[in-house]
């Protein structure tokens, strides 16, 4: 073999020793990622994201709002095996990652800002309590026993690794209490009728209302960008109005409508109502019947009221909107129950004549 020969040889040993050993390199950093990967995924696979939007009815409210390593879900609950003192309840939900690590999870409760003036002095679990399943569990009940004004923060917490650790925000948004409402003088029931309304008439409402607790106020920003205000709604009962679509004959029947009056706080807490045959949507009957009282229409009501009754003709309703203008009708949790004077359902006289011009005797 010759120099050159032998030279090309060690050459080519060389090389090749060389790419070996950049393969063994390149393996070995594989594999030290894939371990790193596997122990940073035990740790921090979880990112903090809400898994569940905000859930609210009309009471508490649950906002999953940080995680570390466990997520939280939240769902109203439909079952009754909760305590009969809770007016609203949530099943919470944690997840714990991987599967492999342990399944087990501690809850609790605090305020927020326990020094707050509202909170001083007084116990959470007083107003909301958290219950697993069972201890250790990764499920648990979210119960409201009463209303509160300071936030709640609900904190979860690995069993396997306390660092580890979900939290959701819970409020509680304030509920209106209604403890009158007047009408021409008399005071509306839900039972019975404590006034009949007269046709050509404007009579006063006045309302007398209170705020429950709570860290939400009741009225808000609506979807439209203005500002709630709360509203009484009048409108025909669904038996009046079965019974004036029956005897209105070839007339355009009724339907659901209402008729807004404005008595949020924010303006008063007095407003009047014109029952009477006037325009422009200022008028129940105007706004209820589609437009003026005709003869037709006033037929039509005299029948109606004679088969339902003077005292089942309307129904009041409060609510919170942002619009007094519109007609559209809401359905209330609450109705209270307004009259119609039948005495005073009749077209205003136009003529009189008699069927001589004079007798002799």
């Amino acid at each position: 073999m010759s120099n050159y020969e032998l030279y090309e040889h060690k050459k080519s040993d060389t090389v090749k020793w060389v790419l070996t050993l950049i393969a063994f390199i390149v393996v070995g950093v594989l594999i030290a990622g894939l371990i790193a990967g596997w122990f940073d995924k035990g740790d921090d696979s979880l990112p903090a994201q809400n898994e569940a939007a905000t859930m609210q009815d009309g009471g508490i409210s649950v906002t999953p709002s940080a995680a570390n390593g466990i997520r939280l879900m939240a769902a109203e609950r439909t079952t009754s095996d909760v305590s009969p003192f809770a007016e609203t309840s949530y099943t919470i939900t944690a997840t714990i990652e991987p599967s492999s690590a342990r399944q087990n999870a501690n809850w609790s409760v605090a305020w927020a800002n326990g020094s707050s003036a509202w909170a001083t002095g007084k116990t959470v679990t007083d107003y909301v309590t958290i219950t697993p399943t069972e201890e250790g569990s990764l499920t648990a009940t979210l119960a409201c026993v009463k209303p509160f004004s300071e936030q709640v923060i609900l904190t979860v917490s690995a069993m396997g690794n306390a660092d580890k650790t979900a939290t959701c925000t819970v409020d509680y948004q304030q509920r209106l209490t209604v403890n009158s409402l007047k009408l021409g003088g008399g005071t509306l029931s839900t039972t019975s009728c404590g006034f009949k309304a007269q046709v050509d008439e404007t009579h006063s409402m006045e309302i007398d209302y209170t705020y429950s607790e709570g860290t939400i106020p009741y009225l808000g920003e609506g979807d439209d960008g203005y500002d709630e205000f709360i509203c009484a709604g009048i409108a025909f009962t669904d038996e009046f109005i079965t019974a004036y679509n029956n005897a209105n004959g070839s007339g355009t029947d009724l339907t659901k409508r209402m008729k807004r009056v404005n008595v949020s706080s924010e303006y008063a807490h007095t407003r009047e109502v014109e029952f009477t045959d006037g325009a422009y949507g200022n008028t129940v009957f105007y706004t209820l019947l589609g437009g003026y009282l005709s003869d037709d229409k006033i037929a039509a009501m005299r029948t109606a009221i004679g088969e339902v009754g003077e005292e089942n003709v309307f129904k009041v309703g409060i609510f919170k909107t942002t619009n007094a203008i519109s007609s559209v009708y809401v359905e209330c949790d609450t109705w209270y129950k307004l009259g119609l004077d039948l005495n005073t359902v009749y077209m205003a006289t136009e003529n009189i004549s008699v069927n001589q011009s004079g007798v002799v005797f």
